[in-house]
């Protein structure tokens, strides 16, 4: 079972986006998609994206084509293990039935606040 915890994480990166749009999480739900991986506690980048009001495939290739900004500690790829044991705790669907095809992308606090600084976004920013 995830640690789901915020502490850590705090409201002071999720307030970072500014302003509350529709299509954005509140602040509780994000809280609750929180999950530790490999020691971090850590977002997958379908939660970020919607926190910023952005689709996962630009916030994905905003992260690889600036990489170089990401240490390994502030973002990093899931393992298929992990992808799978994520899906068994989240009951998502099976990548042949319509979910996702690749692994996610974990952003840790520091990794979602460097996510915002590369997404040329009005939401994100």
């Amino acid at each position: 079972m995830p640690d789901r915890g915020v502490s850590g994480w705090g409201a002071k990166m999720f307030m970072f986006s500014g302003r509350r749009m529709g299509n954005m999480m509140a602040l509780d739900e994000v809280a609750r998609k929180i999950v530790l991986i490999r020691g971090h506690r850590v977002v997958t980048d379908d939660v970020l994206a919607r926190l910023y009001g952005v689709p996962t495939g630009r916030l994905n290739q905003q992260f690889r084509r600036n990489r170089h900004r990401f240490p390994a500690n502030f973002a990093f790829e899931l393992t298929q293990q992990e992808f799978r044991s994520l899906m068994l705790q989240n009951a998502t669907s099976k990548t042949g039935r319509g979910g996702r095809r690749k692994v996610p992308v974990a952003f840790t606090e520091h990794g979602a606040i460097m996510a915002v600084m590369i997404l040329n976004s009005e939401t994100a920013g």
